[in-house]
């Protein structure tokens, strides 16, 4: 079999921040390359390589020059790429332009188109028109309204035509079927399993954040949980690439006033293990409905460390399974990780269920087991000739 991974950028590319799509479409495209498909991704760059395919882990990478200004344009040069390429399956994750790129690519050879959900809200429609102009004032936003409505009709165009949905909750399953009124498949991340010494954790313990710093991920709440656990031993330690100059200031700050607080920048995807395998207990303080099933969760559970949440519980899973505790509030997540900490019997006892789930739940063989299961049982529609227009 033949599929092409289309993302607007790919994991290993030095110039693109680590995202939780990005890090479950490599670790399928991979996966898939390592059981003998040919696999071929696609993806924007804003490195010089753009113009250039490389070769990484049996993934075959084609890097076309990202839009400095516009989403779209990025996404339209992606389009003129793909018209050289036949493939069985397309597989596209995320609501953007690139999901009507994709399915038109799919269609235009016959191809099996598969789209993919990631954040719980993103099933929805009107992303650009309905969320991004409200952010745009006067002429700004008067310009953008044609731009954020061609790109709300392409991916919306996009996931009416899926020969395939998959999503990662039945919270998107149901707000999918009212939005487009068609049924889609439960599909779990996965992630490989590191060896059981994991387990084992250092101490004093390690409570960990992990992420993006922006301000839908709220890191700002983790430093403020630092502070109230100052009479705690354990050491708070926020990971994450950082952009924005201000925040280099107050994470400098925060580790004057609370020395058992620290920052280290963005980990590599293959080197981030070693991070959750020091790791007691992993935070998440991301906004509601922003995150489906966030890669965090998965690679925490693996090994061993409970999640506790502010708002993120993918279908009640921290409850329903013992595995972490939902917060709520501010106040709950401190209560939740200062009884953590007291508590080292029961987190540790909780870190080993956690892996058992996950092991089952979430193996990244049982993903590709599935995966293949279902593009095998999935029917292309009917090839559409191309007419050379977006």
């Amino acid at each position: 079999m033949r599929i092409c991974f289309v993302n607007d950028f790919f994991l290993k590319d030095p110039s693109a921040t680590i995202t939780g799509p990005m890090v479950q479409t490599y670790l399928l495209a991979t996966g898939l390359a390592r059981r003998g498909w040919t696999v071929d991704y696609v993806a924007t760059t804003r490195s010089d390589r753009a113009g250039t395919s490389e070769s990484h882990d049996g993934v075959t990478v084609h890097l076309v020059r990202a839009s400095e200004r516009w989403e779209l344009g990025g996404a339209l040069r992606i389009q003129r790429h793909l018209r050289a390429i036949r493939e069985d399956v397309f597989y596209q994750r995320g609501r953007s332009a690139l999901t009507g790129v994709a399915a038109r690519a799919a269609r235009a050879c016959g191809g099996k188109f598969v789209w993919a959900s990631s954040g719980e809200s993103g099933v929805r429609r009107r992303k650009y028109l309905g969320q991004q102009l409200a952010k745009k004032k006067g002429w700004k936003r008067l310009l953008h309204w044609p731009i954020y409505a061609r790109a709300d009709r392409l991916y919306e165009s996009g996931i009416e035509a899926a020969d395939l949905v998959l999503v990662q909750t039945e919270t998107q399953r149901e707000e999918l079927r009212k939005e487009f009124r068609r049924d889609s498949v439960v599909f779990r991340s996965g992630h490989p399993s590191p060896p059981e010494s994991v387990l084992h954790k250092p101490q004093p313990p390690v409570v960990l954040w992990i992420g993006a710093i922006k301000p839908a991920k709220q890191p700002q709440m983790f430093l403020d949980l630092a502070a109230k656990c100052r009479d705690s031993d354990a050491r708070f330690v926020l990971v994450g690439r950082v952009e924005d100059p201000k925040w280099r200031t107050t994470l400098a700050a925060a580790a004057r006033n609370h020395p058992k607080f620290s920052h280290r920048d963005e980990v590599p995807f293959d080197q981030v293990s070693a991070v959750y395998a020091e790791a007691s207990v992993l935070v998440n303080t991301t906004v509601p409905d922003y995150e489906g099933l966030p890669n965090a969760f998965i690679q925490a559970w693996l090994h061993g460390v409970p999640v506790v949440s502010l708002h993120s519980n993918p279908d009640g899973i921290l409850e329903r399974e013992g595995i972490g505790y939902y917060a709520g509030t501010f106040e709950g997540i401190v209560d939740r990780v200062k009884h953590l900490l007291l508590h080292t019997t029961e987190r540790e006892a909780m870190g080993r269920k956690a892996r058992a789930v996950a092991e089952k739940q979430f193996g990244i063989e049982r993903i590709l087991d599935e995966f293949e299961r279902l593009i095998s049982n999935t029917p292309a529609a009917p090839p559409r000739p191309q007419t050379g227009r977006c």
